[in-house]
């Protein structure tokens, strides 16, 4: 508690006597084993090239903990220490190629786990030699103990990555984060009263909400957290409110709620009948279609890095092969999102060139879309793709086909991996509405056959009885219900092409019929509508990609289901199975042995010859302005004083400069005048003068050049550019 008097003294009055500097540094022994457990056991499940064991490394760190702490009872400034090691770290990065070497292993372990929580490739950095990582294990938590030394923010400094990285996965969500986070918390607390308990507690809470956004930002460990969270941060960021389908999720299906809500502008070069696949289902749950998990994505990642890097990609290999048949001619278009569902792009099928294909998503199933999007598309239909696919068929022994069946064969193969699996109960209830014997169909046979078995089992509804999630989906619409509109004769369709074995996914998005269409002229701006709102399956074509296969009443076309004769490349006849046979590819010799790929990290000459005394003159320079700026507030408080607080002030600060040096009072002249003129100051009650206080300040300099005069040069560069006792 500070209590200011007029006079400017400041008495401080103390709630307990300070325990000894020998029991402090008992009581810190618990918060010290705590955090070497801790952050020893978190260190060997995250960082497995740079730990050999929890234990061995909880040891390691103890020592070294117990030096750190026994440092912090001391009058040493910790943050100075701390700054410096991060100059250090930063410097010894670039400069030191051990340690280099060391951050780069380290490194490459959070990149190995990555693509298994956010579905996406990561470059991993060419390491020399993966023992230094030890080294640079050992010099992070140096970092980290010296900051946990120097008080509350940077304690949760320290335990905000701790906790978002437990959250997400990254970090085993063991005993290890709790012995942590406890001996931050015990640190804090450590014969302390209640302000050490009230930072203690804001960074316990501050610890628990960063460890909730990690969870809706990365998906989270806990199924029911993290469906929750997803859906929650699905409702913020993506408003769609004015979004008629039900972005797969089945539950709570009801009538279809179409409106004339305007949800998307397409400017088309030639308008014409369109398919815009927006949101794509790749796992069937049983009441819901959902994104394949990133886990499930991520061991396809090596695969997706070489077909990105030879120019592949799903969403474009349509155009790609009708570009192979025959001489196409793009087409530009436009597609504004005014009100739609924003996590999706919606684009047409037979794209060719567009800005927002990423290189780096693993899948290319959905697309992360924009608010406008600009991209070049071949127009075309079913029959033209089938066309396309007989004609590659021909001409299969060319270069140019090759370059693109080759990549084409890989990407097959992740498809019949991920685009065939089907629930046991929706394939008892798809066996029993068909009827039919296991044998070899071809696929306009197996089209034909989806198309009678739908008309026969589901009347078109827009008003359906809703579904309540009790039991499968399919089951509800095939055998209870009977009714149902696009959404569930997509779901049904995406079923089924599966059951005979053939890889196929549900989409949502918008559909422009050609009647449409034609009541527009080139270059117009349509309006998509809720009304647009449409739900369809689609199927792989061998050799050509993804293609729409449509079965709802009114949105059938008849060329297109005639089309497809059975001159596929591959297999033009489809059966019945439960689990595709795939050989086994051996991976290639570029990819690293923990399925990454590899970048280099090469600082060129120039940058090693600037950025370290750059590093260096930059830290000095921060430190020395916020000394002399902080020197500089206090002179300017004592200019506002009145005479009396002025004097008390002014003696003070002589008496600090005095400290530093080995001249007594007794050696300068004025000396015990202005120790009378202070203790009237302070003590008196007499109205002190304009001349008194000059009288304290030419005393002030007197002392500043006898210092001065005395000191060394070393001195003055502590005393002026370190602590900066003057100016």
């Amino acid at each position: 508690m500070k209590v200011k008097h007029k006079t400017g003294l400041v008495l401080r009055a103390q709630r307990s006597a300070a325990p000894p500097r020998g029991k402090a540094f008992l009581s810190a022994l618990l918060p010290a084993a705590l955090l070497a457990l801790g952050l020893g056991q978190t260190a060997a499940g995250v960082f497995p090239s740079g730990v050999d064991s929890g234990w061995a490394a909880a040891a390691s760190l103890f020592a070294f903990a117990l030096a750190l702490l026994a440092l912090a009872q001391t009058k040493a400034a910790p943050w100075i220490l701390a700054a410096g090691v991060l100059v250090l770290g930063i410097a010894a990065a670039i400069f030191f190629v051990p340690l280099r070497d060391g951050f780069c292993a380290l490194g490459n372990d959070i990149l190995s786990v990555l693509p298994e929580k956010t579905g996406r490739i990561y470059m991993l950095w060419d390491v020399e030699n993966v023992s230094h990582a030890r080294a640079a294990a050992l010099f992070l938590a140096a970092a980290a103990e010296l900051l946990l030394c120097t008080g509350a923010v940077p304690s949760l400094i320290v335990a905000a990555p701790f906790a978002l990285g437990a959250a997400a996965g990254i970090v085993p969500a063991g005993w290890g984060t709790a012995a942590f986070l406890a001996g931050i918390a015990l640190w804090l607390l450590r014969g302390r009263g209640g302000e050490r308990f009230s930072l203690s507690l804001v960074s316990a809470i501050l610890c628990a909400a960063l460890a909730a956004a990690g969870l809706f930002a990365l998906g989270g460990t806990a199924a029911a957290a993290q469906t929750g969270a997803a859906q929650a941060w699905h409702a913020l960021r993506y408003d769609k409110s004015t979004n008629s389908l039900p972005e797969g999720q089945l539950k709570d299906l009801g009538a279809w709620e179409k409106n004339d809500a305007p949800a998307l502008a397409v400017t088309m070069d030639t308008p014409q009948k369109l398919y815009l696949r927006g949101m794509t289902g790749e796992v069937y749950t049983g009441t819901a279609w959902e994104a394949l998990p990133a886990a499930e994505r991520a061991a396809w990642a090596d695969d997706f890095y070489w077909l990105h890097a030879d120019g592949f990609n799903a969403l474009t290999s349509v155009s790609a092969a009708a570009a192979l048949a025959a001489e196409t001619t793009a087409e530009n278009m436009t597609v504004e999102n005014l009100s739609a569902c924003r996590e999706h792009a919606y684009l047409p099928y037979a794209l060719c060139a567009w800005d927002g294909l990423d290189d780096s998503l693993i899948g290319d199933a959905s697309a992360p879309g924009t608010a406008v999007e600009t991209l070049s598309y071949i127009p075309g239909s079913v029959p033209d793709w089938f066309t396309a696919q007989s004609a590659i068929a021909v001409r299969q022994r060319g270069a140019d086909v090759q370059a693109f069946l080759e990549p084409e064969a890989d990407y097959r193969a992740y498809v019949e991996e991920n685009y065939l699996a089907l629930p046991d109960e929706a394939a008892s209830a798809i066996g029993r509405v068909i009827a039919l014997p296991a044998e070899e169909r071809t696929l306009s046979q197996i089209k034909d056959i989806i198309l009678r078995t739908l008309d026969g089992c589901l009347t078109y509804s827009e008003s359906t009885v809703s579904y309540t999630g009790d039991g499968d989906f399919l089951i509800y619409a095939l055998e209870r219900s009977g009714s149902g509109y696009s959404v569930h004769y997509a779901t049904a369709a995406a079923l089924m092409l599966r059951y005979f074995g053939v890889p196929a996914r549900y989409v949502e998005g918008y559909f422009l019929s050609a009647a449409e269409a034609e009541r527009y002229a080139e270059g117009a701006r349509i309006v998509l509508t809720e009304a647009n709102a449409h739900a369809w399956a689609e199927y792989y074509l061998d050799g050509v990609g993804w293609i729409p296969f449509e079965t709802t009443p009114g949105y059938t076309d008849d060329e297109e289901l005639n089309a497809g004769p059975g001159t596929g490349l591959k297999a033009a006849r489809y059966y019945r199975q439960t689990e595709p046979e795939l050989p086994e590819e051996d991976a290639p010799e570029d990819v690293t042995e923990n399925g990454g790929w590899i970048r280099h990290f090469r600082v060129p000459r120039y940058v090693m010859a600037v950025i370290l005394p750059l590093l260096v003159l930059l830290a000095a320079a921060l430190f020395v302005l916020l000394r002399r700026r902080k020197l500089r507030a206090a002179l300017q408080r004592i200019d506002g004083m009145d005479n009396r607080g002025a004097i008390a002030a002014l003696y003070g600060y002589a008496a600090a400069l005095l400290r530093r040096t080995s001249l007594t009072p007794s050696e300068l002249d004025g000396a015990a005048e202005a120790a009378e003129l202070n203790r009237e100051a302070l003590f008196s009650a007499h109205v002190m003068t304009a001349a008194q206080r000059e009288s304290m300040k030419e005393y002030v300099r007197a002392v500043l050049t006898e210092c001065r005069r005395r000191w060394s040069f070393g001195q003055k560069l502590v005393y002026r550019w370190i602590e900066c006792l003057y100016l």
